[in-house]
């Protein structure tokens, strides 16, 4: 019995030590990410979150790091920043999206106000893809003026007068020549030299945003069944913005069905406006940077 009871206690202890050094490695690698994030080395800062969401991945407004030294513990919240910054919008919201950081930030208003930036950042860079281009045109050739240039019809600046026939009688004394003035003009000449460079013709650069924005903004906050909603009746100006409509369309519904949440054949409604994007154009494929590679594959229909 006595020998039970050491092997018990022995066996705790163990336990216990190889713990401890777990315990703190979370710690360590949260407090050396932090200072990666404060230096710009966003590799280090997604190594060094995820390491420290292996060991607790539950976030808190207040703990102890190390001595006296408190920090708010938000790994999600900075390997989605970490990820932001490399330009991987999906990997961004799929650690902002995380139900311990979707429920933990709201309480956090400045690392919330981070999280709003980045997803307008994200939905502004989707927004511009779907931006009409049109090549740069060559400046406009200046108009042919109907008015003569006045160098050509003005009088020279100044005619002197001829002089007299040679005399043999001396002349009386004339009074220095007389600068003839051109005829008054009604009118000034009209300036026909053209500008040094027209501005090139462009489709206004807010007709993709108006029409995005509110599906990104929906998208991006995981509301999909409002995208479904505002998709279906949303009106699109060229086939490229309606192309990127389609893909948030299935995006969403595909997300919906992935969530298993209330919404009838969600996935047979991404399929269909899957179908309907590669329709419309075959070599236009979903951003990885904004969507997950699981719903790219989808879309590809693998």
């Amino acid at each position: 019995m006595r020998a039970s009871r050491h092997v018990l206690l022995a066996a705790a202890f163990a336990l216990t030590v190889f713990a401890m050094p777990a315990h703190a490695d979370w710690k360590d690698d949260y407090s050396r990410g932090l200072v990666a994030a404060s230096e710009g080395r966003w590799a280090e800062v997604s190594r060094l979150m995820d390491s420290a969401m292996a060991g607790n991945a539950q976030p808190a407004a207040r703990v102890r790091l190390y001595g006296q030294r408190y920090e708010v513990y938000a790994p999600q919240h900075y390997a989605g920043l970490a990820a932001l910054r490399r330009e991987d919008c999906a990997g961004a919201l799929r650690y902002w999206e995380q139900a311990a950081n979707t429920g933990f930030i709201a309480g956090q208003p400045t690392l919330a106000g981070v999280q709003q930036q980045g997803r307008n950042d994200c939905a502004t860079r989707l927004a511009s893809q779907a931006a009409p281009t049109r090549p740069a045109t060559s400046p406009a050739p200046a108009p042919a003026s109907t008015t003569p240039p006045a160098v050509a019809t003005a009088p020279p600046a100044a005619v002197q007068e001829r002089p007299a026939p040679a005399s043999t009688t001396p002349a009386p004394p004339t009074r220095p020549p007389v600068a003839i003035a051109p005829p008054p003009q009604k009118t000034p000449p009209v300036a026909t030299q053209a500008p040094a460079e027209a501005p090139p013709v462009r489709a206004p650069a807010s007709a993709a945003a108006q029409t995005l924005q509110p599906l990104l903004g929906a998208y991006l906050a995981g509301r999909y069944a409002d995208v479904l909603r505002q998709s279906a009746s949303s009106a699109t100006s060229t086939p490229k913005l309606r192309w990127h409509v389609l893909v948030l369309r299935s995006a969403s519904a595909f997300n919906l069905a992935q969530l298993g949440e209330g919404v009838a054949d969600a996935e047979a409604t991404a399929r269909q406006a899957a179908n309907e994007a590669r329709k419309l154009d075959a070599r236009l494929e979903p951003d990885p940077a904004f969507y997950s590679p699981r719903f790219i594959r989808f879309y590809r229909g693998r």
